[in-house]
């Protein structure tokens, strides 16, 4: 259960209680000789303040008692030595002096312990996300603040109670995973559940780590769990309208707003005769029929450069050979900042043209408004959420600085993985800023030097080099244009994770090169003697928080690197790929052109 405050006791009785035995024992002083050590009881009053758990009254029944035994020994009746008598008084004092210093040190110390654990149930209660403490019985043992707040069930009402009285359809499935965690004494990551309240159902992501007592046996489990039900939704739409758009009989494409293509869907293949993989990536011009003038395409780009929808015919030629009419729709698609980000193409039948347009346009306002949403989690990460977790690894270090020492082992333990928590979520949080401004800061390009921006990266490389006695081979790089800080951060996560996923006991070798594979565009190979991967997930490590290889296998991250890479590399009109062997290594292959030229300059470049 909870743990309550404890009840501090009325100060008026510890207060009597002292006066009532300071008079005893000074009445009683004063019936004996002073040969009698008639001083000593006088700790008992001492004790009498302590009840009160007043520093104050402590203090003052000590004054009163040793004012009392001085007293007594002006007072009492003569008889005894004078050194037995002085002995004896001197005694009571020291008696009293060593109370008073062990009564106030054990205040203190019952102070400091109600204070660790306020700061430790506030913390608790504060992490937006609910954690719950179950014993293998299927009961709630301890629940937190945000329990109460997602489903509006009192904390007082859950904690004690089975999962069956209030998560009846949920509590079976429960409680077996929970059986499962304490049999092996394994965690348990990303269980999806949903949760009846009164709100509606929530769909919330679990995880489950095993809660270990005395002398490590498992008792229970602990659940951590975040709703995701928005995020749920969102998918769920974002699904819905790929799905319309990847069967309709309408040809859709997109591109980046430098025309390189981003998405086709199977009806634009058909139409063409290409791939999706012989499209993706390739310029529009693939298409070109040589049928229209140069004229045509700098009306077409004319009109779209104001902000207007560009609609008519276009004479296009499939892989085949054989030209055929399109009769197409192209409009821009707008960030937050009326900066233009992507073009979508459509073409449609005469009796289904409008509708797909609407269609279309739908889409548009769903990406503009993704793109706006994404912009502002950047903007309240970087603020809103970052400045709570550093107050919880604030507060967390300076738990573990001042009240260590008063913790046992598992309090210890618990502060320690709560401060590990907060750092790797601060990395997370830190890395998927870096993710969604890839495309806000994409627009500021410059001439880089590689040669000095790798000097830079290898500067912040320096104790990853150092520590892991790694090799770091390069030779003279050339100039290019792009953003300076997305191209620092792109190579130095390729690096980076070079220099993570070396062998054990085998030092990190890794090798930078490049070659001039066309006009205009460079190629960049990274090249490592680390553990490597399987290339038949390829694919997935240029996901987002996707990880081949895990806490548990000793290699950090927070699954962000490789996509932003990624990310950094299309937004410089440029691709990125690899090859990779398990145990044999891998090989990062970046291409990127060497300047950033506007699209708008080549207005045949698009069609």
């Amino acid at each position: 259960m909870e743990k309550k405050p404890i009840k501090q006791p009325s100060t008026l009785i510890p207060y009597f209680s002292g006066i009532l035995l300071a008079v005893l024992f000074f009445y009683v002083d004063l019936q004996v000789e002073l040969g009698v050590a008639g001083g000593v009881p006088y700790v008992a009053v001492i004790l009498a303040g302590y009840w009160s758990r007043q520093r104050s009254m402590v203090i003052q029944f000590a004054i009163i008692s040793s004012v009392l035994i001085l007293l007594g020994w002006y007072f009492s009746p003569p008889g005894g030595e004078f050194w037995k008598v002085s002995s004896n008084r001197f005694l009571a004092l020291f008696a009293i002096g060593v109370t008073v210093f062990l009564c106030l040190y054990a205040q203190k110390f019952n102070e400091q312990m109600v204070q660790s654990q306020t700061d430790l149930d506030t913390i608790f209660n504060s992490v937006p996300a609910m954690i719950w403490y179950k014993d293998g019985h299927n009961r709630l043992i301890r629940v937190n603040q945000y329990t109460q707040d997602l489903t509006d069930i009192p904390v007082e009402d859950l904690q004690g109670q089975p999962m069956e009285t209030h998560f009846p359809d949920l509590a079976e499935k429960c409680h077996l995973g929970d059986l499962e965690v304490m049999r092996t004494g394994k965690p348990i990551y990303g269980a999806i559940a949903e949760v009846k309240t009164a709100q509606g159902p929530r769909w919330l992501k679990v995880d489950k780590v095993p809660y270990r007592g005395k002398e490590g046996v498992i008792q229970g489990v602990i659940m951590f769990a975040v709703d995701i039900t928005e995020s749920r939704k969102a998918q769920e739409q974002l699904l819905l309208l790929f799905t319309a758009i990847e069967q309709g009989q309408t040809a859709v494409m997109i591109t980046d707003d430098k025309g390189k293509i981003k998405y086709v869907n199977p009806s634009f293949c058909q139409n063409s005769g290409y791939g999706v993989e012989e499209l993706v990536g390739e310029n529009p011009s693939i298409l070109k029929s040589g049928a229209h003038s140069e004229e045509f395409y700098a009306d077409l780009w004319s009109t779209l450069n104001s902000g207007k929808i560009w609609r008519g015919e276009i004479i296009n030629q499939a892989k085949n050979g054989v030209r055929y009419i399109d009769r197409v729709t192209i409009h821009p698609i707008w960030d937050s900042e009326e900066r233009i980000t992507h073009y979508v193409w459509v073409r449609s039948d005469d009796i289904q043209h409008q509708e797909t347009v609407d269609q279309l346009r739908q889409y548009a306002r769903e990406l503009a408004r993704s793109n706006r949403e994404l912009e502002e989690f950047a903007a309240i990460a970087s603020h809103d959420i970052q400045e709570p977790l550093r107050k919880i690894a604030a507060f967390g270090e300076k738990l573990v600085e001042d009240y260590e020492p008063l913790l046992d082992e598992r309090g210890r333990n618990y502060l320690d993985r709560m401060v590990q928590a907060s750092e790797r979520l601060q990395v997370l949080v830190r890395d998927l800023i870096a993710f969604a401004r890839v495309t806000q800061s994409v627009q500021s390009i410059t001439q880089v030097d590689l040669n000095r921006l790798l000097d830079e990266v290898m500067l912040d490389l320096e104790f990853s080099i150092e520590e892991s006695e790694a090799v770091v081979e390069r030779g003279t790089l050339p100039m290019i244009e792009g953003n300076r800080t997305q191209l620092h951060q792109l190579f130095q996560n390729l690096l980076g994770n070079a220099l993570k996923f070396h062998k054990k006991n085998t030092p990190p070798r890794v090798t930078l090169s490049w070659r001039e594979i066309m006009t205009g565009e460079y190629e960049f190979t990274v090249v490592d003697n680390g553990i490597g991967f399987d290339e038949k997930y390829l694919e997935r490590v240029f996901r987002p928080f996707e990880r081949l290889h895990t806490l548990l296998e000793g290699y950090r991250g927070s699954g962000i690197g490789l996509a932003l890479c990624k990310k950094i590399a299309e937004a410089h009109g440029g691709t990125i790929t690899a090859k990779s062997r398990p145990g044999e290594g891998s090989t990062f292959i970046i291409r990127l052109p060497a300047t950033q030229g506007n699209p708008k300059n080549d207005p045949a470049d698009l069609i």
